[in-house]
């Protein structure tokens, strides 16, 4: 069914353009002109594409951070997202929690939809190469959008014609999960025709035929788990489209592992030999994404701390020989692994040092040079180091209750207004991708094989996975470097619903470790410290956290449902 908007015979269209060649998501408001100019003068039909890139790549460091405060990993400062995952959060606060993505992204989509109507056929003569290119870019601008909105909704309205987002009559159904996915997948196949090459002189914020192929792999393992099938695992045939499309994207030989971790989330490392595709800022135009370090750095730096680790997660990474420093449960320290919980930051796998800040570790900012990171307090609480701060009791708000920030994305040389990109595809994620296909499909050795390819890269060098590690403890493996590798990257929060595995996951309370000074606490002494872990609740005001199974999806904002005359419909336990 097509739902058509009868469009006024002349509309205004918000002209923006580029800071930058070197920046291509950096885009401001230039004029308005009319529909007739912007789609018969090339420059203007490029400059409205472009301005769709801000519309559709939102992700940025105030909303993905946000996620990873609502998982395992991290505990956000924002009562909204903590509300979610506990019984606080009723389905009028929806759009607040995914930043207005359905009204957003509705609106980008009839963009999309109005480009294509004014370019069939070039009735305008345009240079077919350009139009083609473009046509391209703005099928993969719908595919992500309908993407962004599966996997916080499910199953949504597949529209591909301008329509009228007030009149119930011409507002579609919602269309089912693995329906929005072929759709998408079938999009990103006509976009992978259309785009051009990556080329030794692509930038990185623009979209090419590699970018497509990223999302067509990241896209197929999600409508294979559980969560896209109605709670039970994809069929073998998803699974192998799972493994086709992610190892395309490591057959293409575009891209390696040999940029040193930290350097991929760094200001002016956006075209690393690892990155994919990444929204890029650029300091003519400060936007509120651009602030890496204000969101997780604390006080000393000239941040807020919105969200910090958690225990849980420092507790995870394994030691540098291979080792689990604990248990399944992470709570029960593995006698065998070497691991002192009163030395506890020693010999851990190079990927922690280059993530999380943690007490004595050192982090230079121009705010501070070569600041000593200091978590401690004197057991009777007159006294606390410089970067930490006690639950109502003392410390400015801006800093950690835990004992640790996160120091992935923070760039000391602008810590407070950077322009770290946002990194949507790299390409171990593709590594990682590929091996939970192959886990799934049977193929234990190639599974292997990729988890190695990533942990033994330059400048991570972690042993190899044996193979005698199998079954069970093979999957115990792969979830480890998932989760490691992809720390602070919006993937978390994603992964344990795909998974489902939301209670058992995101139902953990958020605890950090309180660290005694012994010393005294005199200036000048030397500073020595006992660890006490799990012993701080972090942001003890939100109260605990408690999984509801409704949280799988967001809601559907109920004023587009009372809109629709009911034709939308709520997803499950928000009615």
């Amino acid at each position: 069914m097509k739902y058509i908007y009868k469009l006024f015979s002349i509309i205004t269209l918000s002209i923006i353009t580029i800071s930058c060649s070197d920046d291509f998501l950096n885009l401001k408001p230039s004029t308005s002109l009319s529909e007739l100019d912007v789609f018969t003068d090339e420059a203007l039909l490029t400059n409205f594409v472009n301005n769709n890139y801000g519309r559709a790549f939102r992700d940025k460091f105030h909303r993905n951070p946000a996620d990873e405060g609502i998982t395992d990993n991290g505990q956000g400062r924002d009562a909204i997202y903590t509300d979610f995952v506990g019984d606080n959060f009723n389905s009028s606060r929806g759009e607040g929690f995914t930043a207005n993505l359905w009204s957003t992204s509705f609106s980008t989509i009839r963009n999309v939809n109005l480009f294509f109507e004014k370019t069939e056929g070039n009735p305008n003569s345009l240079d077919e190469s350009t139009l083609l290119d473009l046509s391209g870019q703005m099928r993969y601008i719908r595919s992500w959008v309908y993407f962004d909105l599966l996997r916080t909704y499910g199953g949504v309205p597949i529209v591909t014609e301008t329509y009228n987002l007030e009149t119930a009559s011409e507002i579609p159904p919602r269309s089912s999960i693995q329906e929005v996915g072929a759709f998408i997948l079938g999009e990103l196949d006509k976009a992978i025709t259309e785009l051009p090459e990556k080329g030794s002189e692509a930038i990185v914020g623009r979209i090419n035929k590699d970018v497509a192929m990223a999302l067509k792999g990241r896209l197929t393992l999600y409508l294979a788990s559980p969560l896209y099938n109605n709670g039970s695992n994809g069929s073998q045939q998803q699974w192998e489209a799972a493994r086709d499309a992610n190892k395309a994207i490591l057959d293409l030989n575009h891209y390696d592992l040999n940029t040193p971790y930290e350097n991929i989330f760094l200001q002016g490392t956006q075209n690393t030999s690892s990155t994919i595709f990444a929204k890029t800022y650029s300091d003519a135009l400060p936007q509120p994404g651009e602030r890496a370090g204000r969101h997780i750095l604390g006080c000393t730096h000239g941040g807020y701390t919105m969200v910090q680790p958690t225990q849980d997660l420092v507790n995870a990474y394994q030691m540098n020989d291979g080792q689990y420093p604990y248990e399944e449960d992470l709570v029960t320290v593995n006698p065998n692994s070497g691991y002192d919980e009163q030395n506890p930051y020693v010999n851990r796998d190079p990927r922690f040092y280059k993530s999380i800040l943690f007490q004595g570790s050192t982090f230079s900012s121009v705010t501070t040079p070569d600041h000593v990171q200091q978590y401690w307090q004197l057991e009777d609480q007159s006294a606390i180091g410089a970067d930490v701060s006690i639950a109502g009791v003392i410390g400015g708000g801006c800093n950690s209750q835990g004992g640790y920030n996160f120091r992935k994305y923070a760039d000391g040389r602008a810590p407070t207004q950077s322009t770290t990109p946002w990194v949507y595809f790299r390409l171990a994620e593709f590594e990682l991708n590929y091996a939970e296909a192959q886990l799934q499909l049977g193929d234990e050795d190639e599974a292997r094989a990729a988890l190695n390819r990533v942990r033994n890269r330059p400048g991570i060098e972690m042993p190899p996975i044996s193979d005698t590690v199998t079954g069970a403890e093979l999957w115990r493996a792969y979830h480890y470097e998932r989760r490691i590798e992809l720390v602070f990257e919006g993937h978390r929060w994603q992964d344990g619903r795909r998974w489902m595995m939301g209670k058992e996951l995101f139902e953990k309370q958020p605890k950090g470790t309180k660290i005694i000074r012994t010393d005294g606490g005199n200036t000048g002494d030397a500073i020595t410290v006992t660890y006490e872990h799990f012993a701080v609740d972090i942001q003890p005001q939100w109260g605990p956290r408690k999984w509801n199974n409704k949280a799988y999806w967001a809601p559907i904002p109920p004023n587009e449902i009372v809109k629709s005359e009911d034709v939308l419909t709520q997803n499950p336990g928000w009615d």
